[in-house]
């Protein structure tokens, strides 16, 4: 089994920016426990999504609120991984990652 994820924001009330990525339960937690660890850092993360636009989340419980998690099968996963190239490594569309 694997997780979707998808990722659900606005910047400005003018663009939406969307974009989903497939991961193992470990990978999602590994990936959470990153943001909260840059949450308790910096206390905020700043989400760049053009040249001169910007998403800025003020708290982790925020930033998650535009993540949707849904369990998918196996099969599943393999289909989007077909249609979506590289889909586990470096999702499709928009989708904040620490690098």
């Amino acid at each position: 089994m694997k997780l979707l994820v998808k990722y659900d924001s606005n910047w400005a009330d003018e663009m939406d920016i969307e974009g989903f990525k497939v991961f193992t339960d470990e990978q999602w937690e590994d990936h959470q426990k990153a943001f909260q660890k840059r949450f308790k850092e910096d206390k905020v993360y700043t989400y760049y999504v053009g040249t001169n636009e910007e998403i800025e989340y003020s708290s982790f419980k925020e930033f998650m609120r535009d993540f949707k998690v849904s369990e998918i099968t196996d099969e599943e996963a393999a289909v989007l991984e077909k249609l979506f190239d590289n889909l586990s490594t470096r999702g499709y569309g928009f989708f904040p990652e620490l690098y």
